[in-house]
């Protein structure tokens, strides 16, 4: 019995996907920003939505975005989609090529995760990410 308990605990918490479906895109994209301040949605486990002055930036969705979320993303403007590493909760390979296909926004990740992007992203589009390194993908 524990053991189906935490089967179901695990799959709830790490396997279903989650959905920003219910946050608010409209005040997320619409409403000003002071120059100091950051907004983000929070998609669970370790996927956030980051818009700061102007830019927005997609970590980590895992399958935590429906169709609907990158429509949105897609309406609102997305500029950059970063996987820190290739684990589900992270990174999901449909989800990153829909995210792209629609919004056209480069992609950051580390070196296994360019490698599972191989022909779903155009090379030009994605960097590899490494460790201590700084990138730039914008100036204000």
């Amino acid at each position: 019995m524990k053991r189906l308990l935490f089967a179901c605990l695990f799959l709830c918490v790490f396997l279903v996907p989650l959905s920003a479906h219910t946050a608010n895109y409209v005040a997320f994209y619409s409403s000003t920003l002071g120059k100091n301040e950051v907004r983000f949605i929070f998609l669970g486990s370790a996927g956030v939505i980051i818009n700061a002055r102007k830019k927005t930036i997609v970590i980590d969705p895992g399958r935590m975005l429906e169709d609907s979320d990158i429509a949105q993303l897609k309406k609102g403007g997305l500029d950059l989609i970063l996987f820190t590493h290739n684990h589900g909760d992270h990174y999901n390979s449909a989800t990153a090529a829909k995210l792209f296909k629609a919004t056209g926004a480069p992609v950051l990740a580390q070196s296994l995760t360019v490698e599972l992007l191989s022909g779903k992203i155009p090379v030009e589009s994605i960097k590899t990410g490494l460790p201590g390194k700084t990138y730039t993908f914008w100036r204000y």
